[in-house]
């Protein structure tokens, strides 16, 4: 009897063992399958989305820092089962198909599949189905299209809503006018202002706004203008077939799982305000939306963030313009044999045209998106754009210190037997550069508050940190005063230190 019993327990034991390694034969093939395809960095997904689309994506308002929605747990879900971690990069909207395949490896952020769209990226399978809502004042109410005739409509520049409403404008609505905005946020805001008559926008967000700015607006479905319904995707660069077809196949377990059912409890059924259900409104006085925007979850650890991010990109691209603007400056006058600009002083004048004639943002993006498009240092990418563009102020001005410098001191320098290195580097330069300092500053300062326009390359700077903390406060007027007040101090400072400085130097 032990015999028999010992013989069934063995063969237990041998299935068991038979079992798990055959399991673990499946799992590292499994993990070959996952390794086979690449990301931008080994080891991590990198996901480019456009925090201002709640509740898809959004910054909690009780942890500033941390994106939160729908697509970004689902897409950690994602992660998870491909043995990936996650890094989420917070992007304005119309940037996030530029940068796939480049800066990020895939875009989840309430895109909606679209032809234009398919002949540059490659899109999973649906994972939300969703639709168009019009948000309008409490007492203004669109039944059908022709109502929108001699309205302004705000929507989301890239979006889709934003080329419905632009197609319904050419073929059927031609006195209606378009204001395209970079966030949902700003534009509700507008309409409560009455800057705008209604916004187009998609329906769950839609929800969302309506509920914060409860009982000022009114929503209305996007039915009424015929508005289709649209496929929310997740968007790949062309070509990686497998992280792809990776993507589809566990994107397809989960939305026919359990998991998806939560996603959506938590996040999408969102309960509508009512006359009945409206709470009491907070106190709103300045007092308090101050504590709310500094006090209130440490939210001037932005601030502080936001300061550093602004005074190393300024202070690294001043050194970088200083310098290649001197270089460009003595180039540009150089002469060739006939007394004419020699070659290298007109390209020199050519750049210094160029970036004196384009604007800064477009530069910085050209920068982003382009030249360094494989480059993921947002810091670095911005210090060599605004000291490139600023080298080519710098250059003018040190130029005008140049000519400032009389022509008997030159003579007076050669006749001593110093070169025209000599002259240029020991009596010009030294001169014109002293010469030049007010400028120098005043081109500084400006530096400062250009370097605003970051955020388009995913930096979180002063600016940026206003509108985070706008977002999740729910408050407009206290976080960008205060942007203003501490950009206002930073450069009252620098300024201070750069003028007792020249009376120190005088």
């Amino acid at each position: 009897m032990h015999k028999k019993i010992n013989k069934i327990l063995l063969t237990l034991i041998a299935s068991i063992v038979f079992i798990l390694t055959f399991s673990l034969t499946c799992g590292a093939k499994s993990n070959e399958e996952i390794k086979s395809f690449k990301t931008l960095e080994k080891g991590v997904l990198t996901v480019g989305t456009n925090a201002t689309f709640p509740p898809f994506e959004f910054k909690d308002k009780d942890e500033d820092q941390e994106i939160k929605g729908f697509d970004v747990d689902l897409i950690n879900k994602i992660a998870k089962k491909l043995n990936l971690k996650v890094n989420i990069v917070d992007m304005p909207f119309e940037g996030l198909l530029p940068a796939l395949g480049n800066k990020i490896d895939l875009v989840i952020a309430g895109l909606t599949k679209t032809e234009e769209r398919e002949k540059i990226v490659d899109f999973t399978k649906p994972y939300f189905y969703g639709k168009q809502s019009i948000l309008t004042l409490k007492n203004v109410n669109i039944k059908q299209k022709e109502d929108l005739n001699n309205l302004t409509i705000a929507t989301q520049i890239g979006t889709t809503a934003n080329e419905f409403v632009k197609k319904l404008q050419e073929e059927e609505l031609n006195n209606i006018k378009i204001k395209e905005y970079d966030e949902y946020d700003i534009m509700t805001q507008d309409l409560v202002r009455k800057r705008v008559d209604c916004v187009v926008l998609d329906d769950i967000v839609a929800k969302n706004q309506f509920n914060k700015h409860f009982p000022e607006l009114n929503l209305t479905q996007g039915s009424v203008l015929n508005c289709p319904t649209e496929n929310y995707c997740i968007a790949l660069p062309k070509g990686n077939e497998k992280l792809l077809s990776s993507v589809d196949e566990i994107l397809n377990d989960i939305i026919n799982s359990k998991e998806y059912t939560e996603l959506q409890e938590k996040y999408i059924n969102i309960k509508l305000k009512s006359e009945e259900n409206e709470e009491t409104k907070s106190n709103n006085s300045i007092v308090n939306q101050f504590l709310t925007t500094l006090v209130e979850k440490e939210r001037y650890k932005l601030y502080l963030k936001g300061i550093t991010t602004t005074l190393v990109i300024s202070v690294f691209a001043a050194l970088l313009g200083f310098f290649l603007g001197i270089v460009l400056a003595v180039l540009k006058l150089t002469k060739n044999k006939n007394g004419k600009r020699s070659l290298i002083g007109k390209i020199a004048n050519f750049y210094i045209n160029i970036v004196r004639g384009t604007p800064i943002l477009l530069q910085l993006l050209i920068m982003w998106l382009v030249v360094f498009k494989n480059f993921k240092n947002g810091v670095f990418v911005a210090i060599v754009a605004f000291g490139l563009n600023s080298a080519a102020y710098v250059a003018e001005i040190i130029r005008s210190g140049i000519n400032s410098v009389g022509v008997g001191q030159k003579e007076a320098a050669e006749s001593l037997g110093f070169g025209k290195f000599g002259v240029m580097f020991y009596i010009v330069l030294p001169q014109s550069i002293k010469n030049s300092i007010p400028s120098l500053c005043n081109e500084f300062i400006s530096l400062i508050k250009e370097t605003a326009i970051v955020g388009y390359v995913a930096l979180n700077d002063l600016t940026r940190a206003a509108f985070s903390i706008s977002a999740a406060s729910y408050q407009t007027f206290m976080p960008l005063i205060i942007a203003a007040l501490i950009y206002y101090i930073i450069t009252k400072t620098i300024s201070f230190i750069l003028e007792k400085a020249m009376k120190r130097m005088n």
